[in-house]
């Protein structure tokens, strides 16, 4: 499967779209690190987060709330 195909499947918004985009091609693109498209990923998620709810990450709070 193509990630276009994930998200469309899903229909994803944008910001969750491009966390699955970066989640699916990490590790394999040749020269890059995994490291950098899991940080893409971790930084969509977090918009999506802020824009669902905002201050709920931003002062470090835990998960679990």
């Amino acid at each position: 499967l193509e990630a276009i195909e994930v998200i469309e499947a899903f229909n994803l918004n944008f910001s969750l779209g491009s966390a699955v985009k970066y989640i699916l091609r990490s590790g394999k693109k040749p020269g890059e690190a995994a490291e950098e498209d899991i940080k893409k990923s971790i930084w969509y998620l977090q918009r999506e987060l802020d824009r669902k709810k905002p201050n709920l990450l931003k002062s470090g709070e835990d998960l679990k709330k």
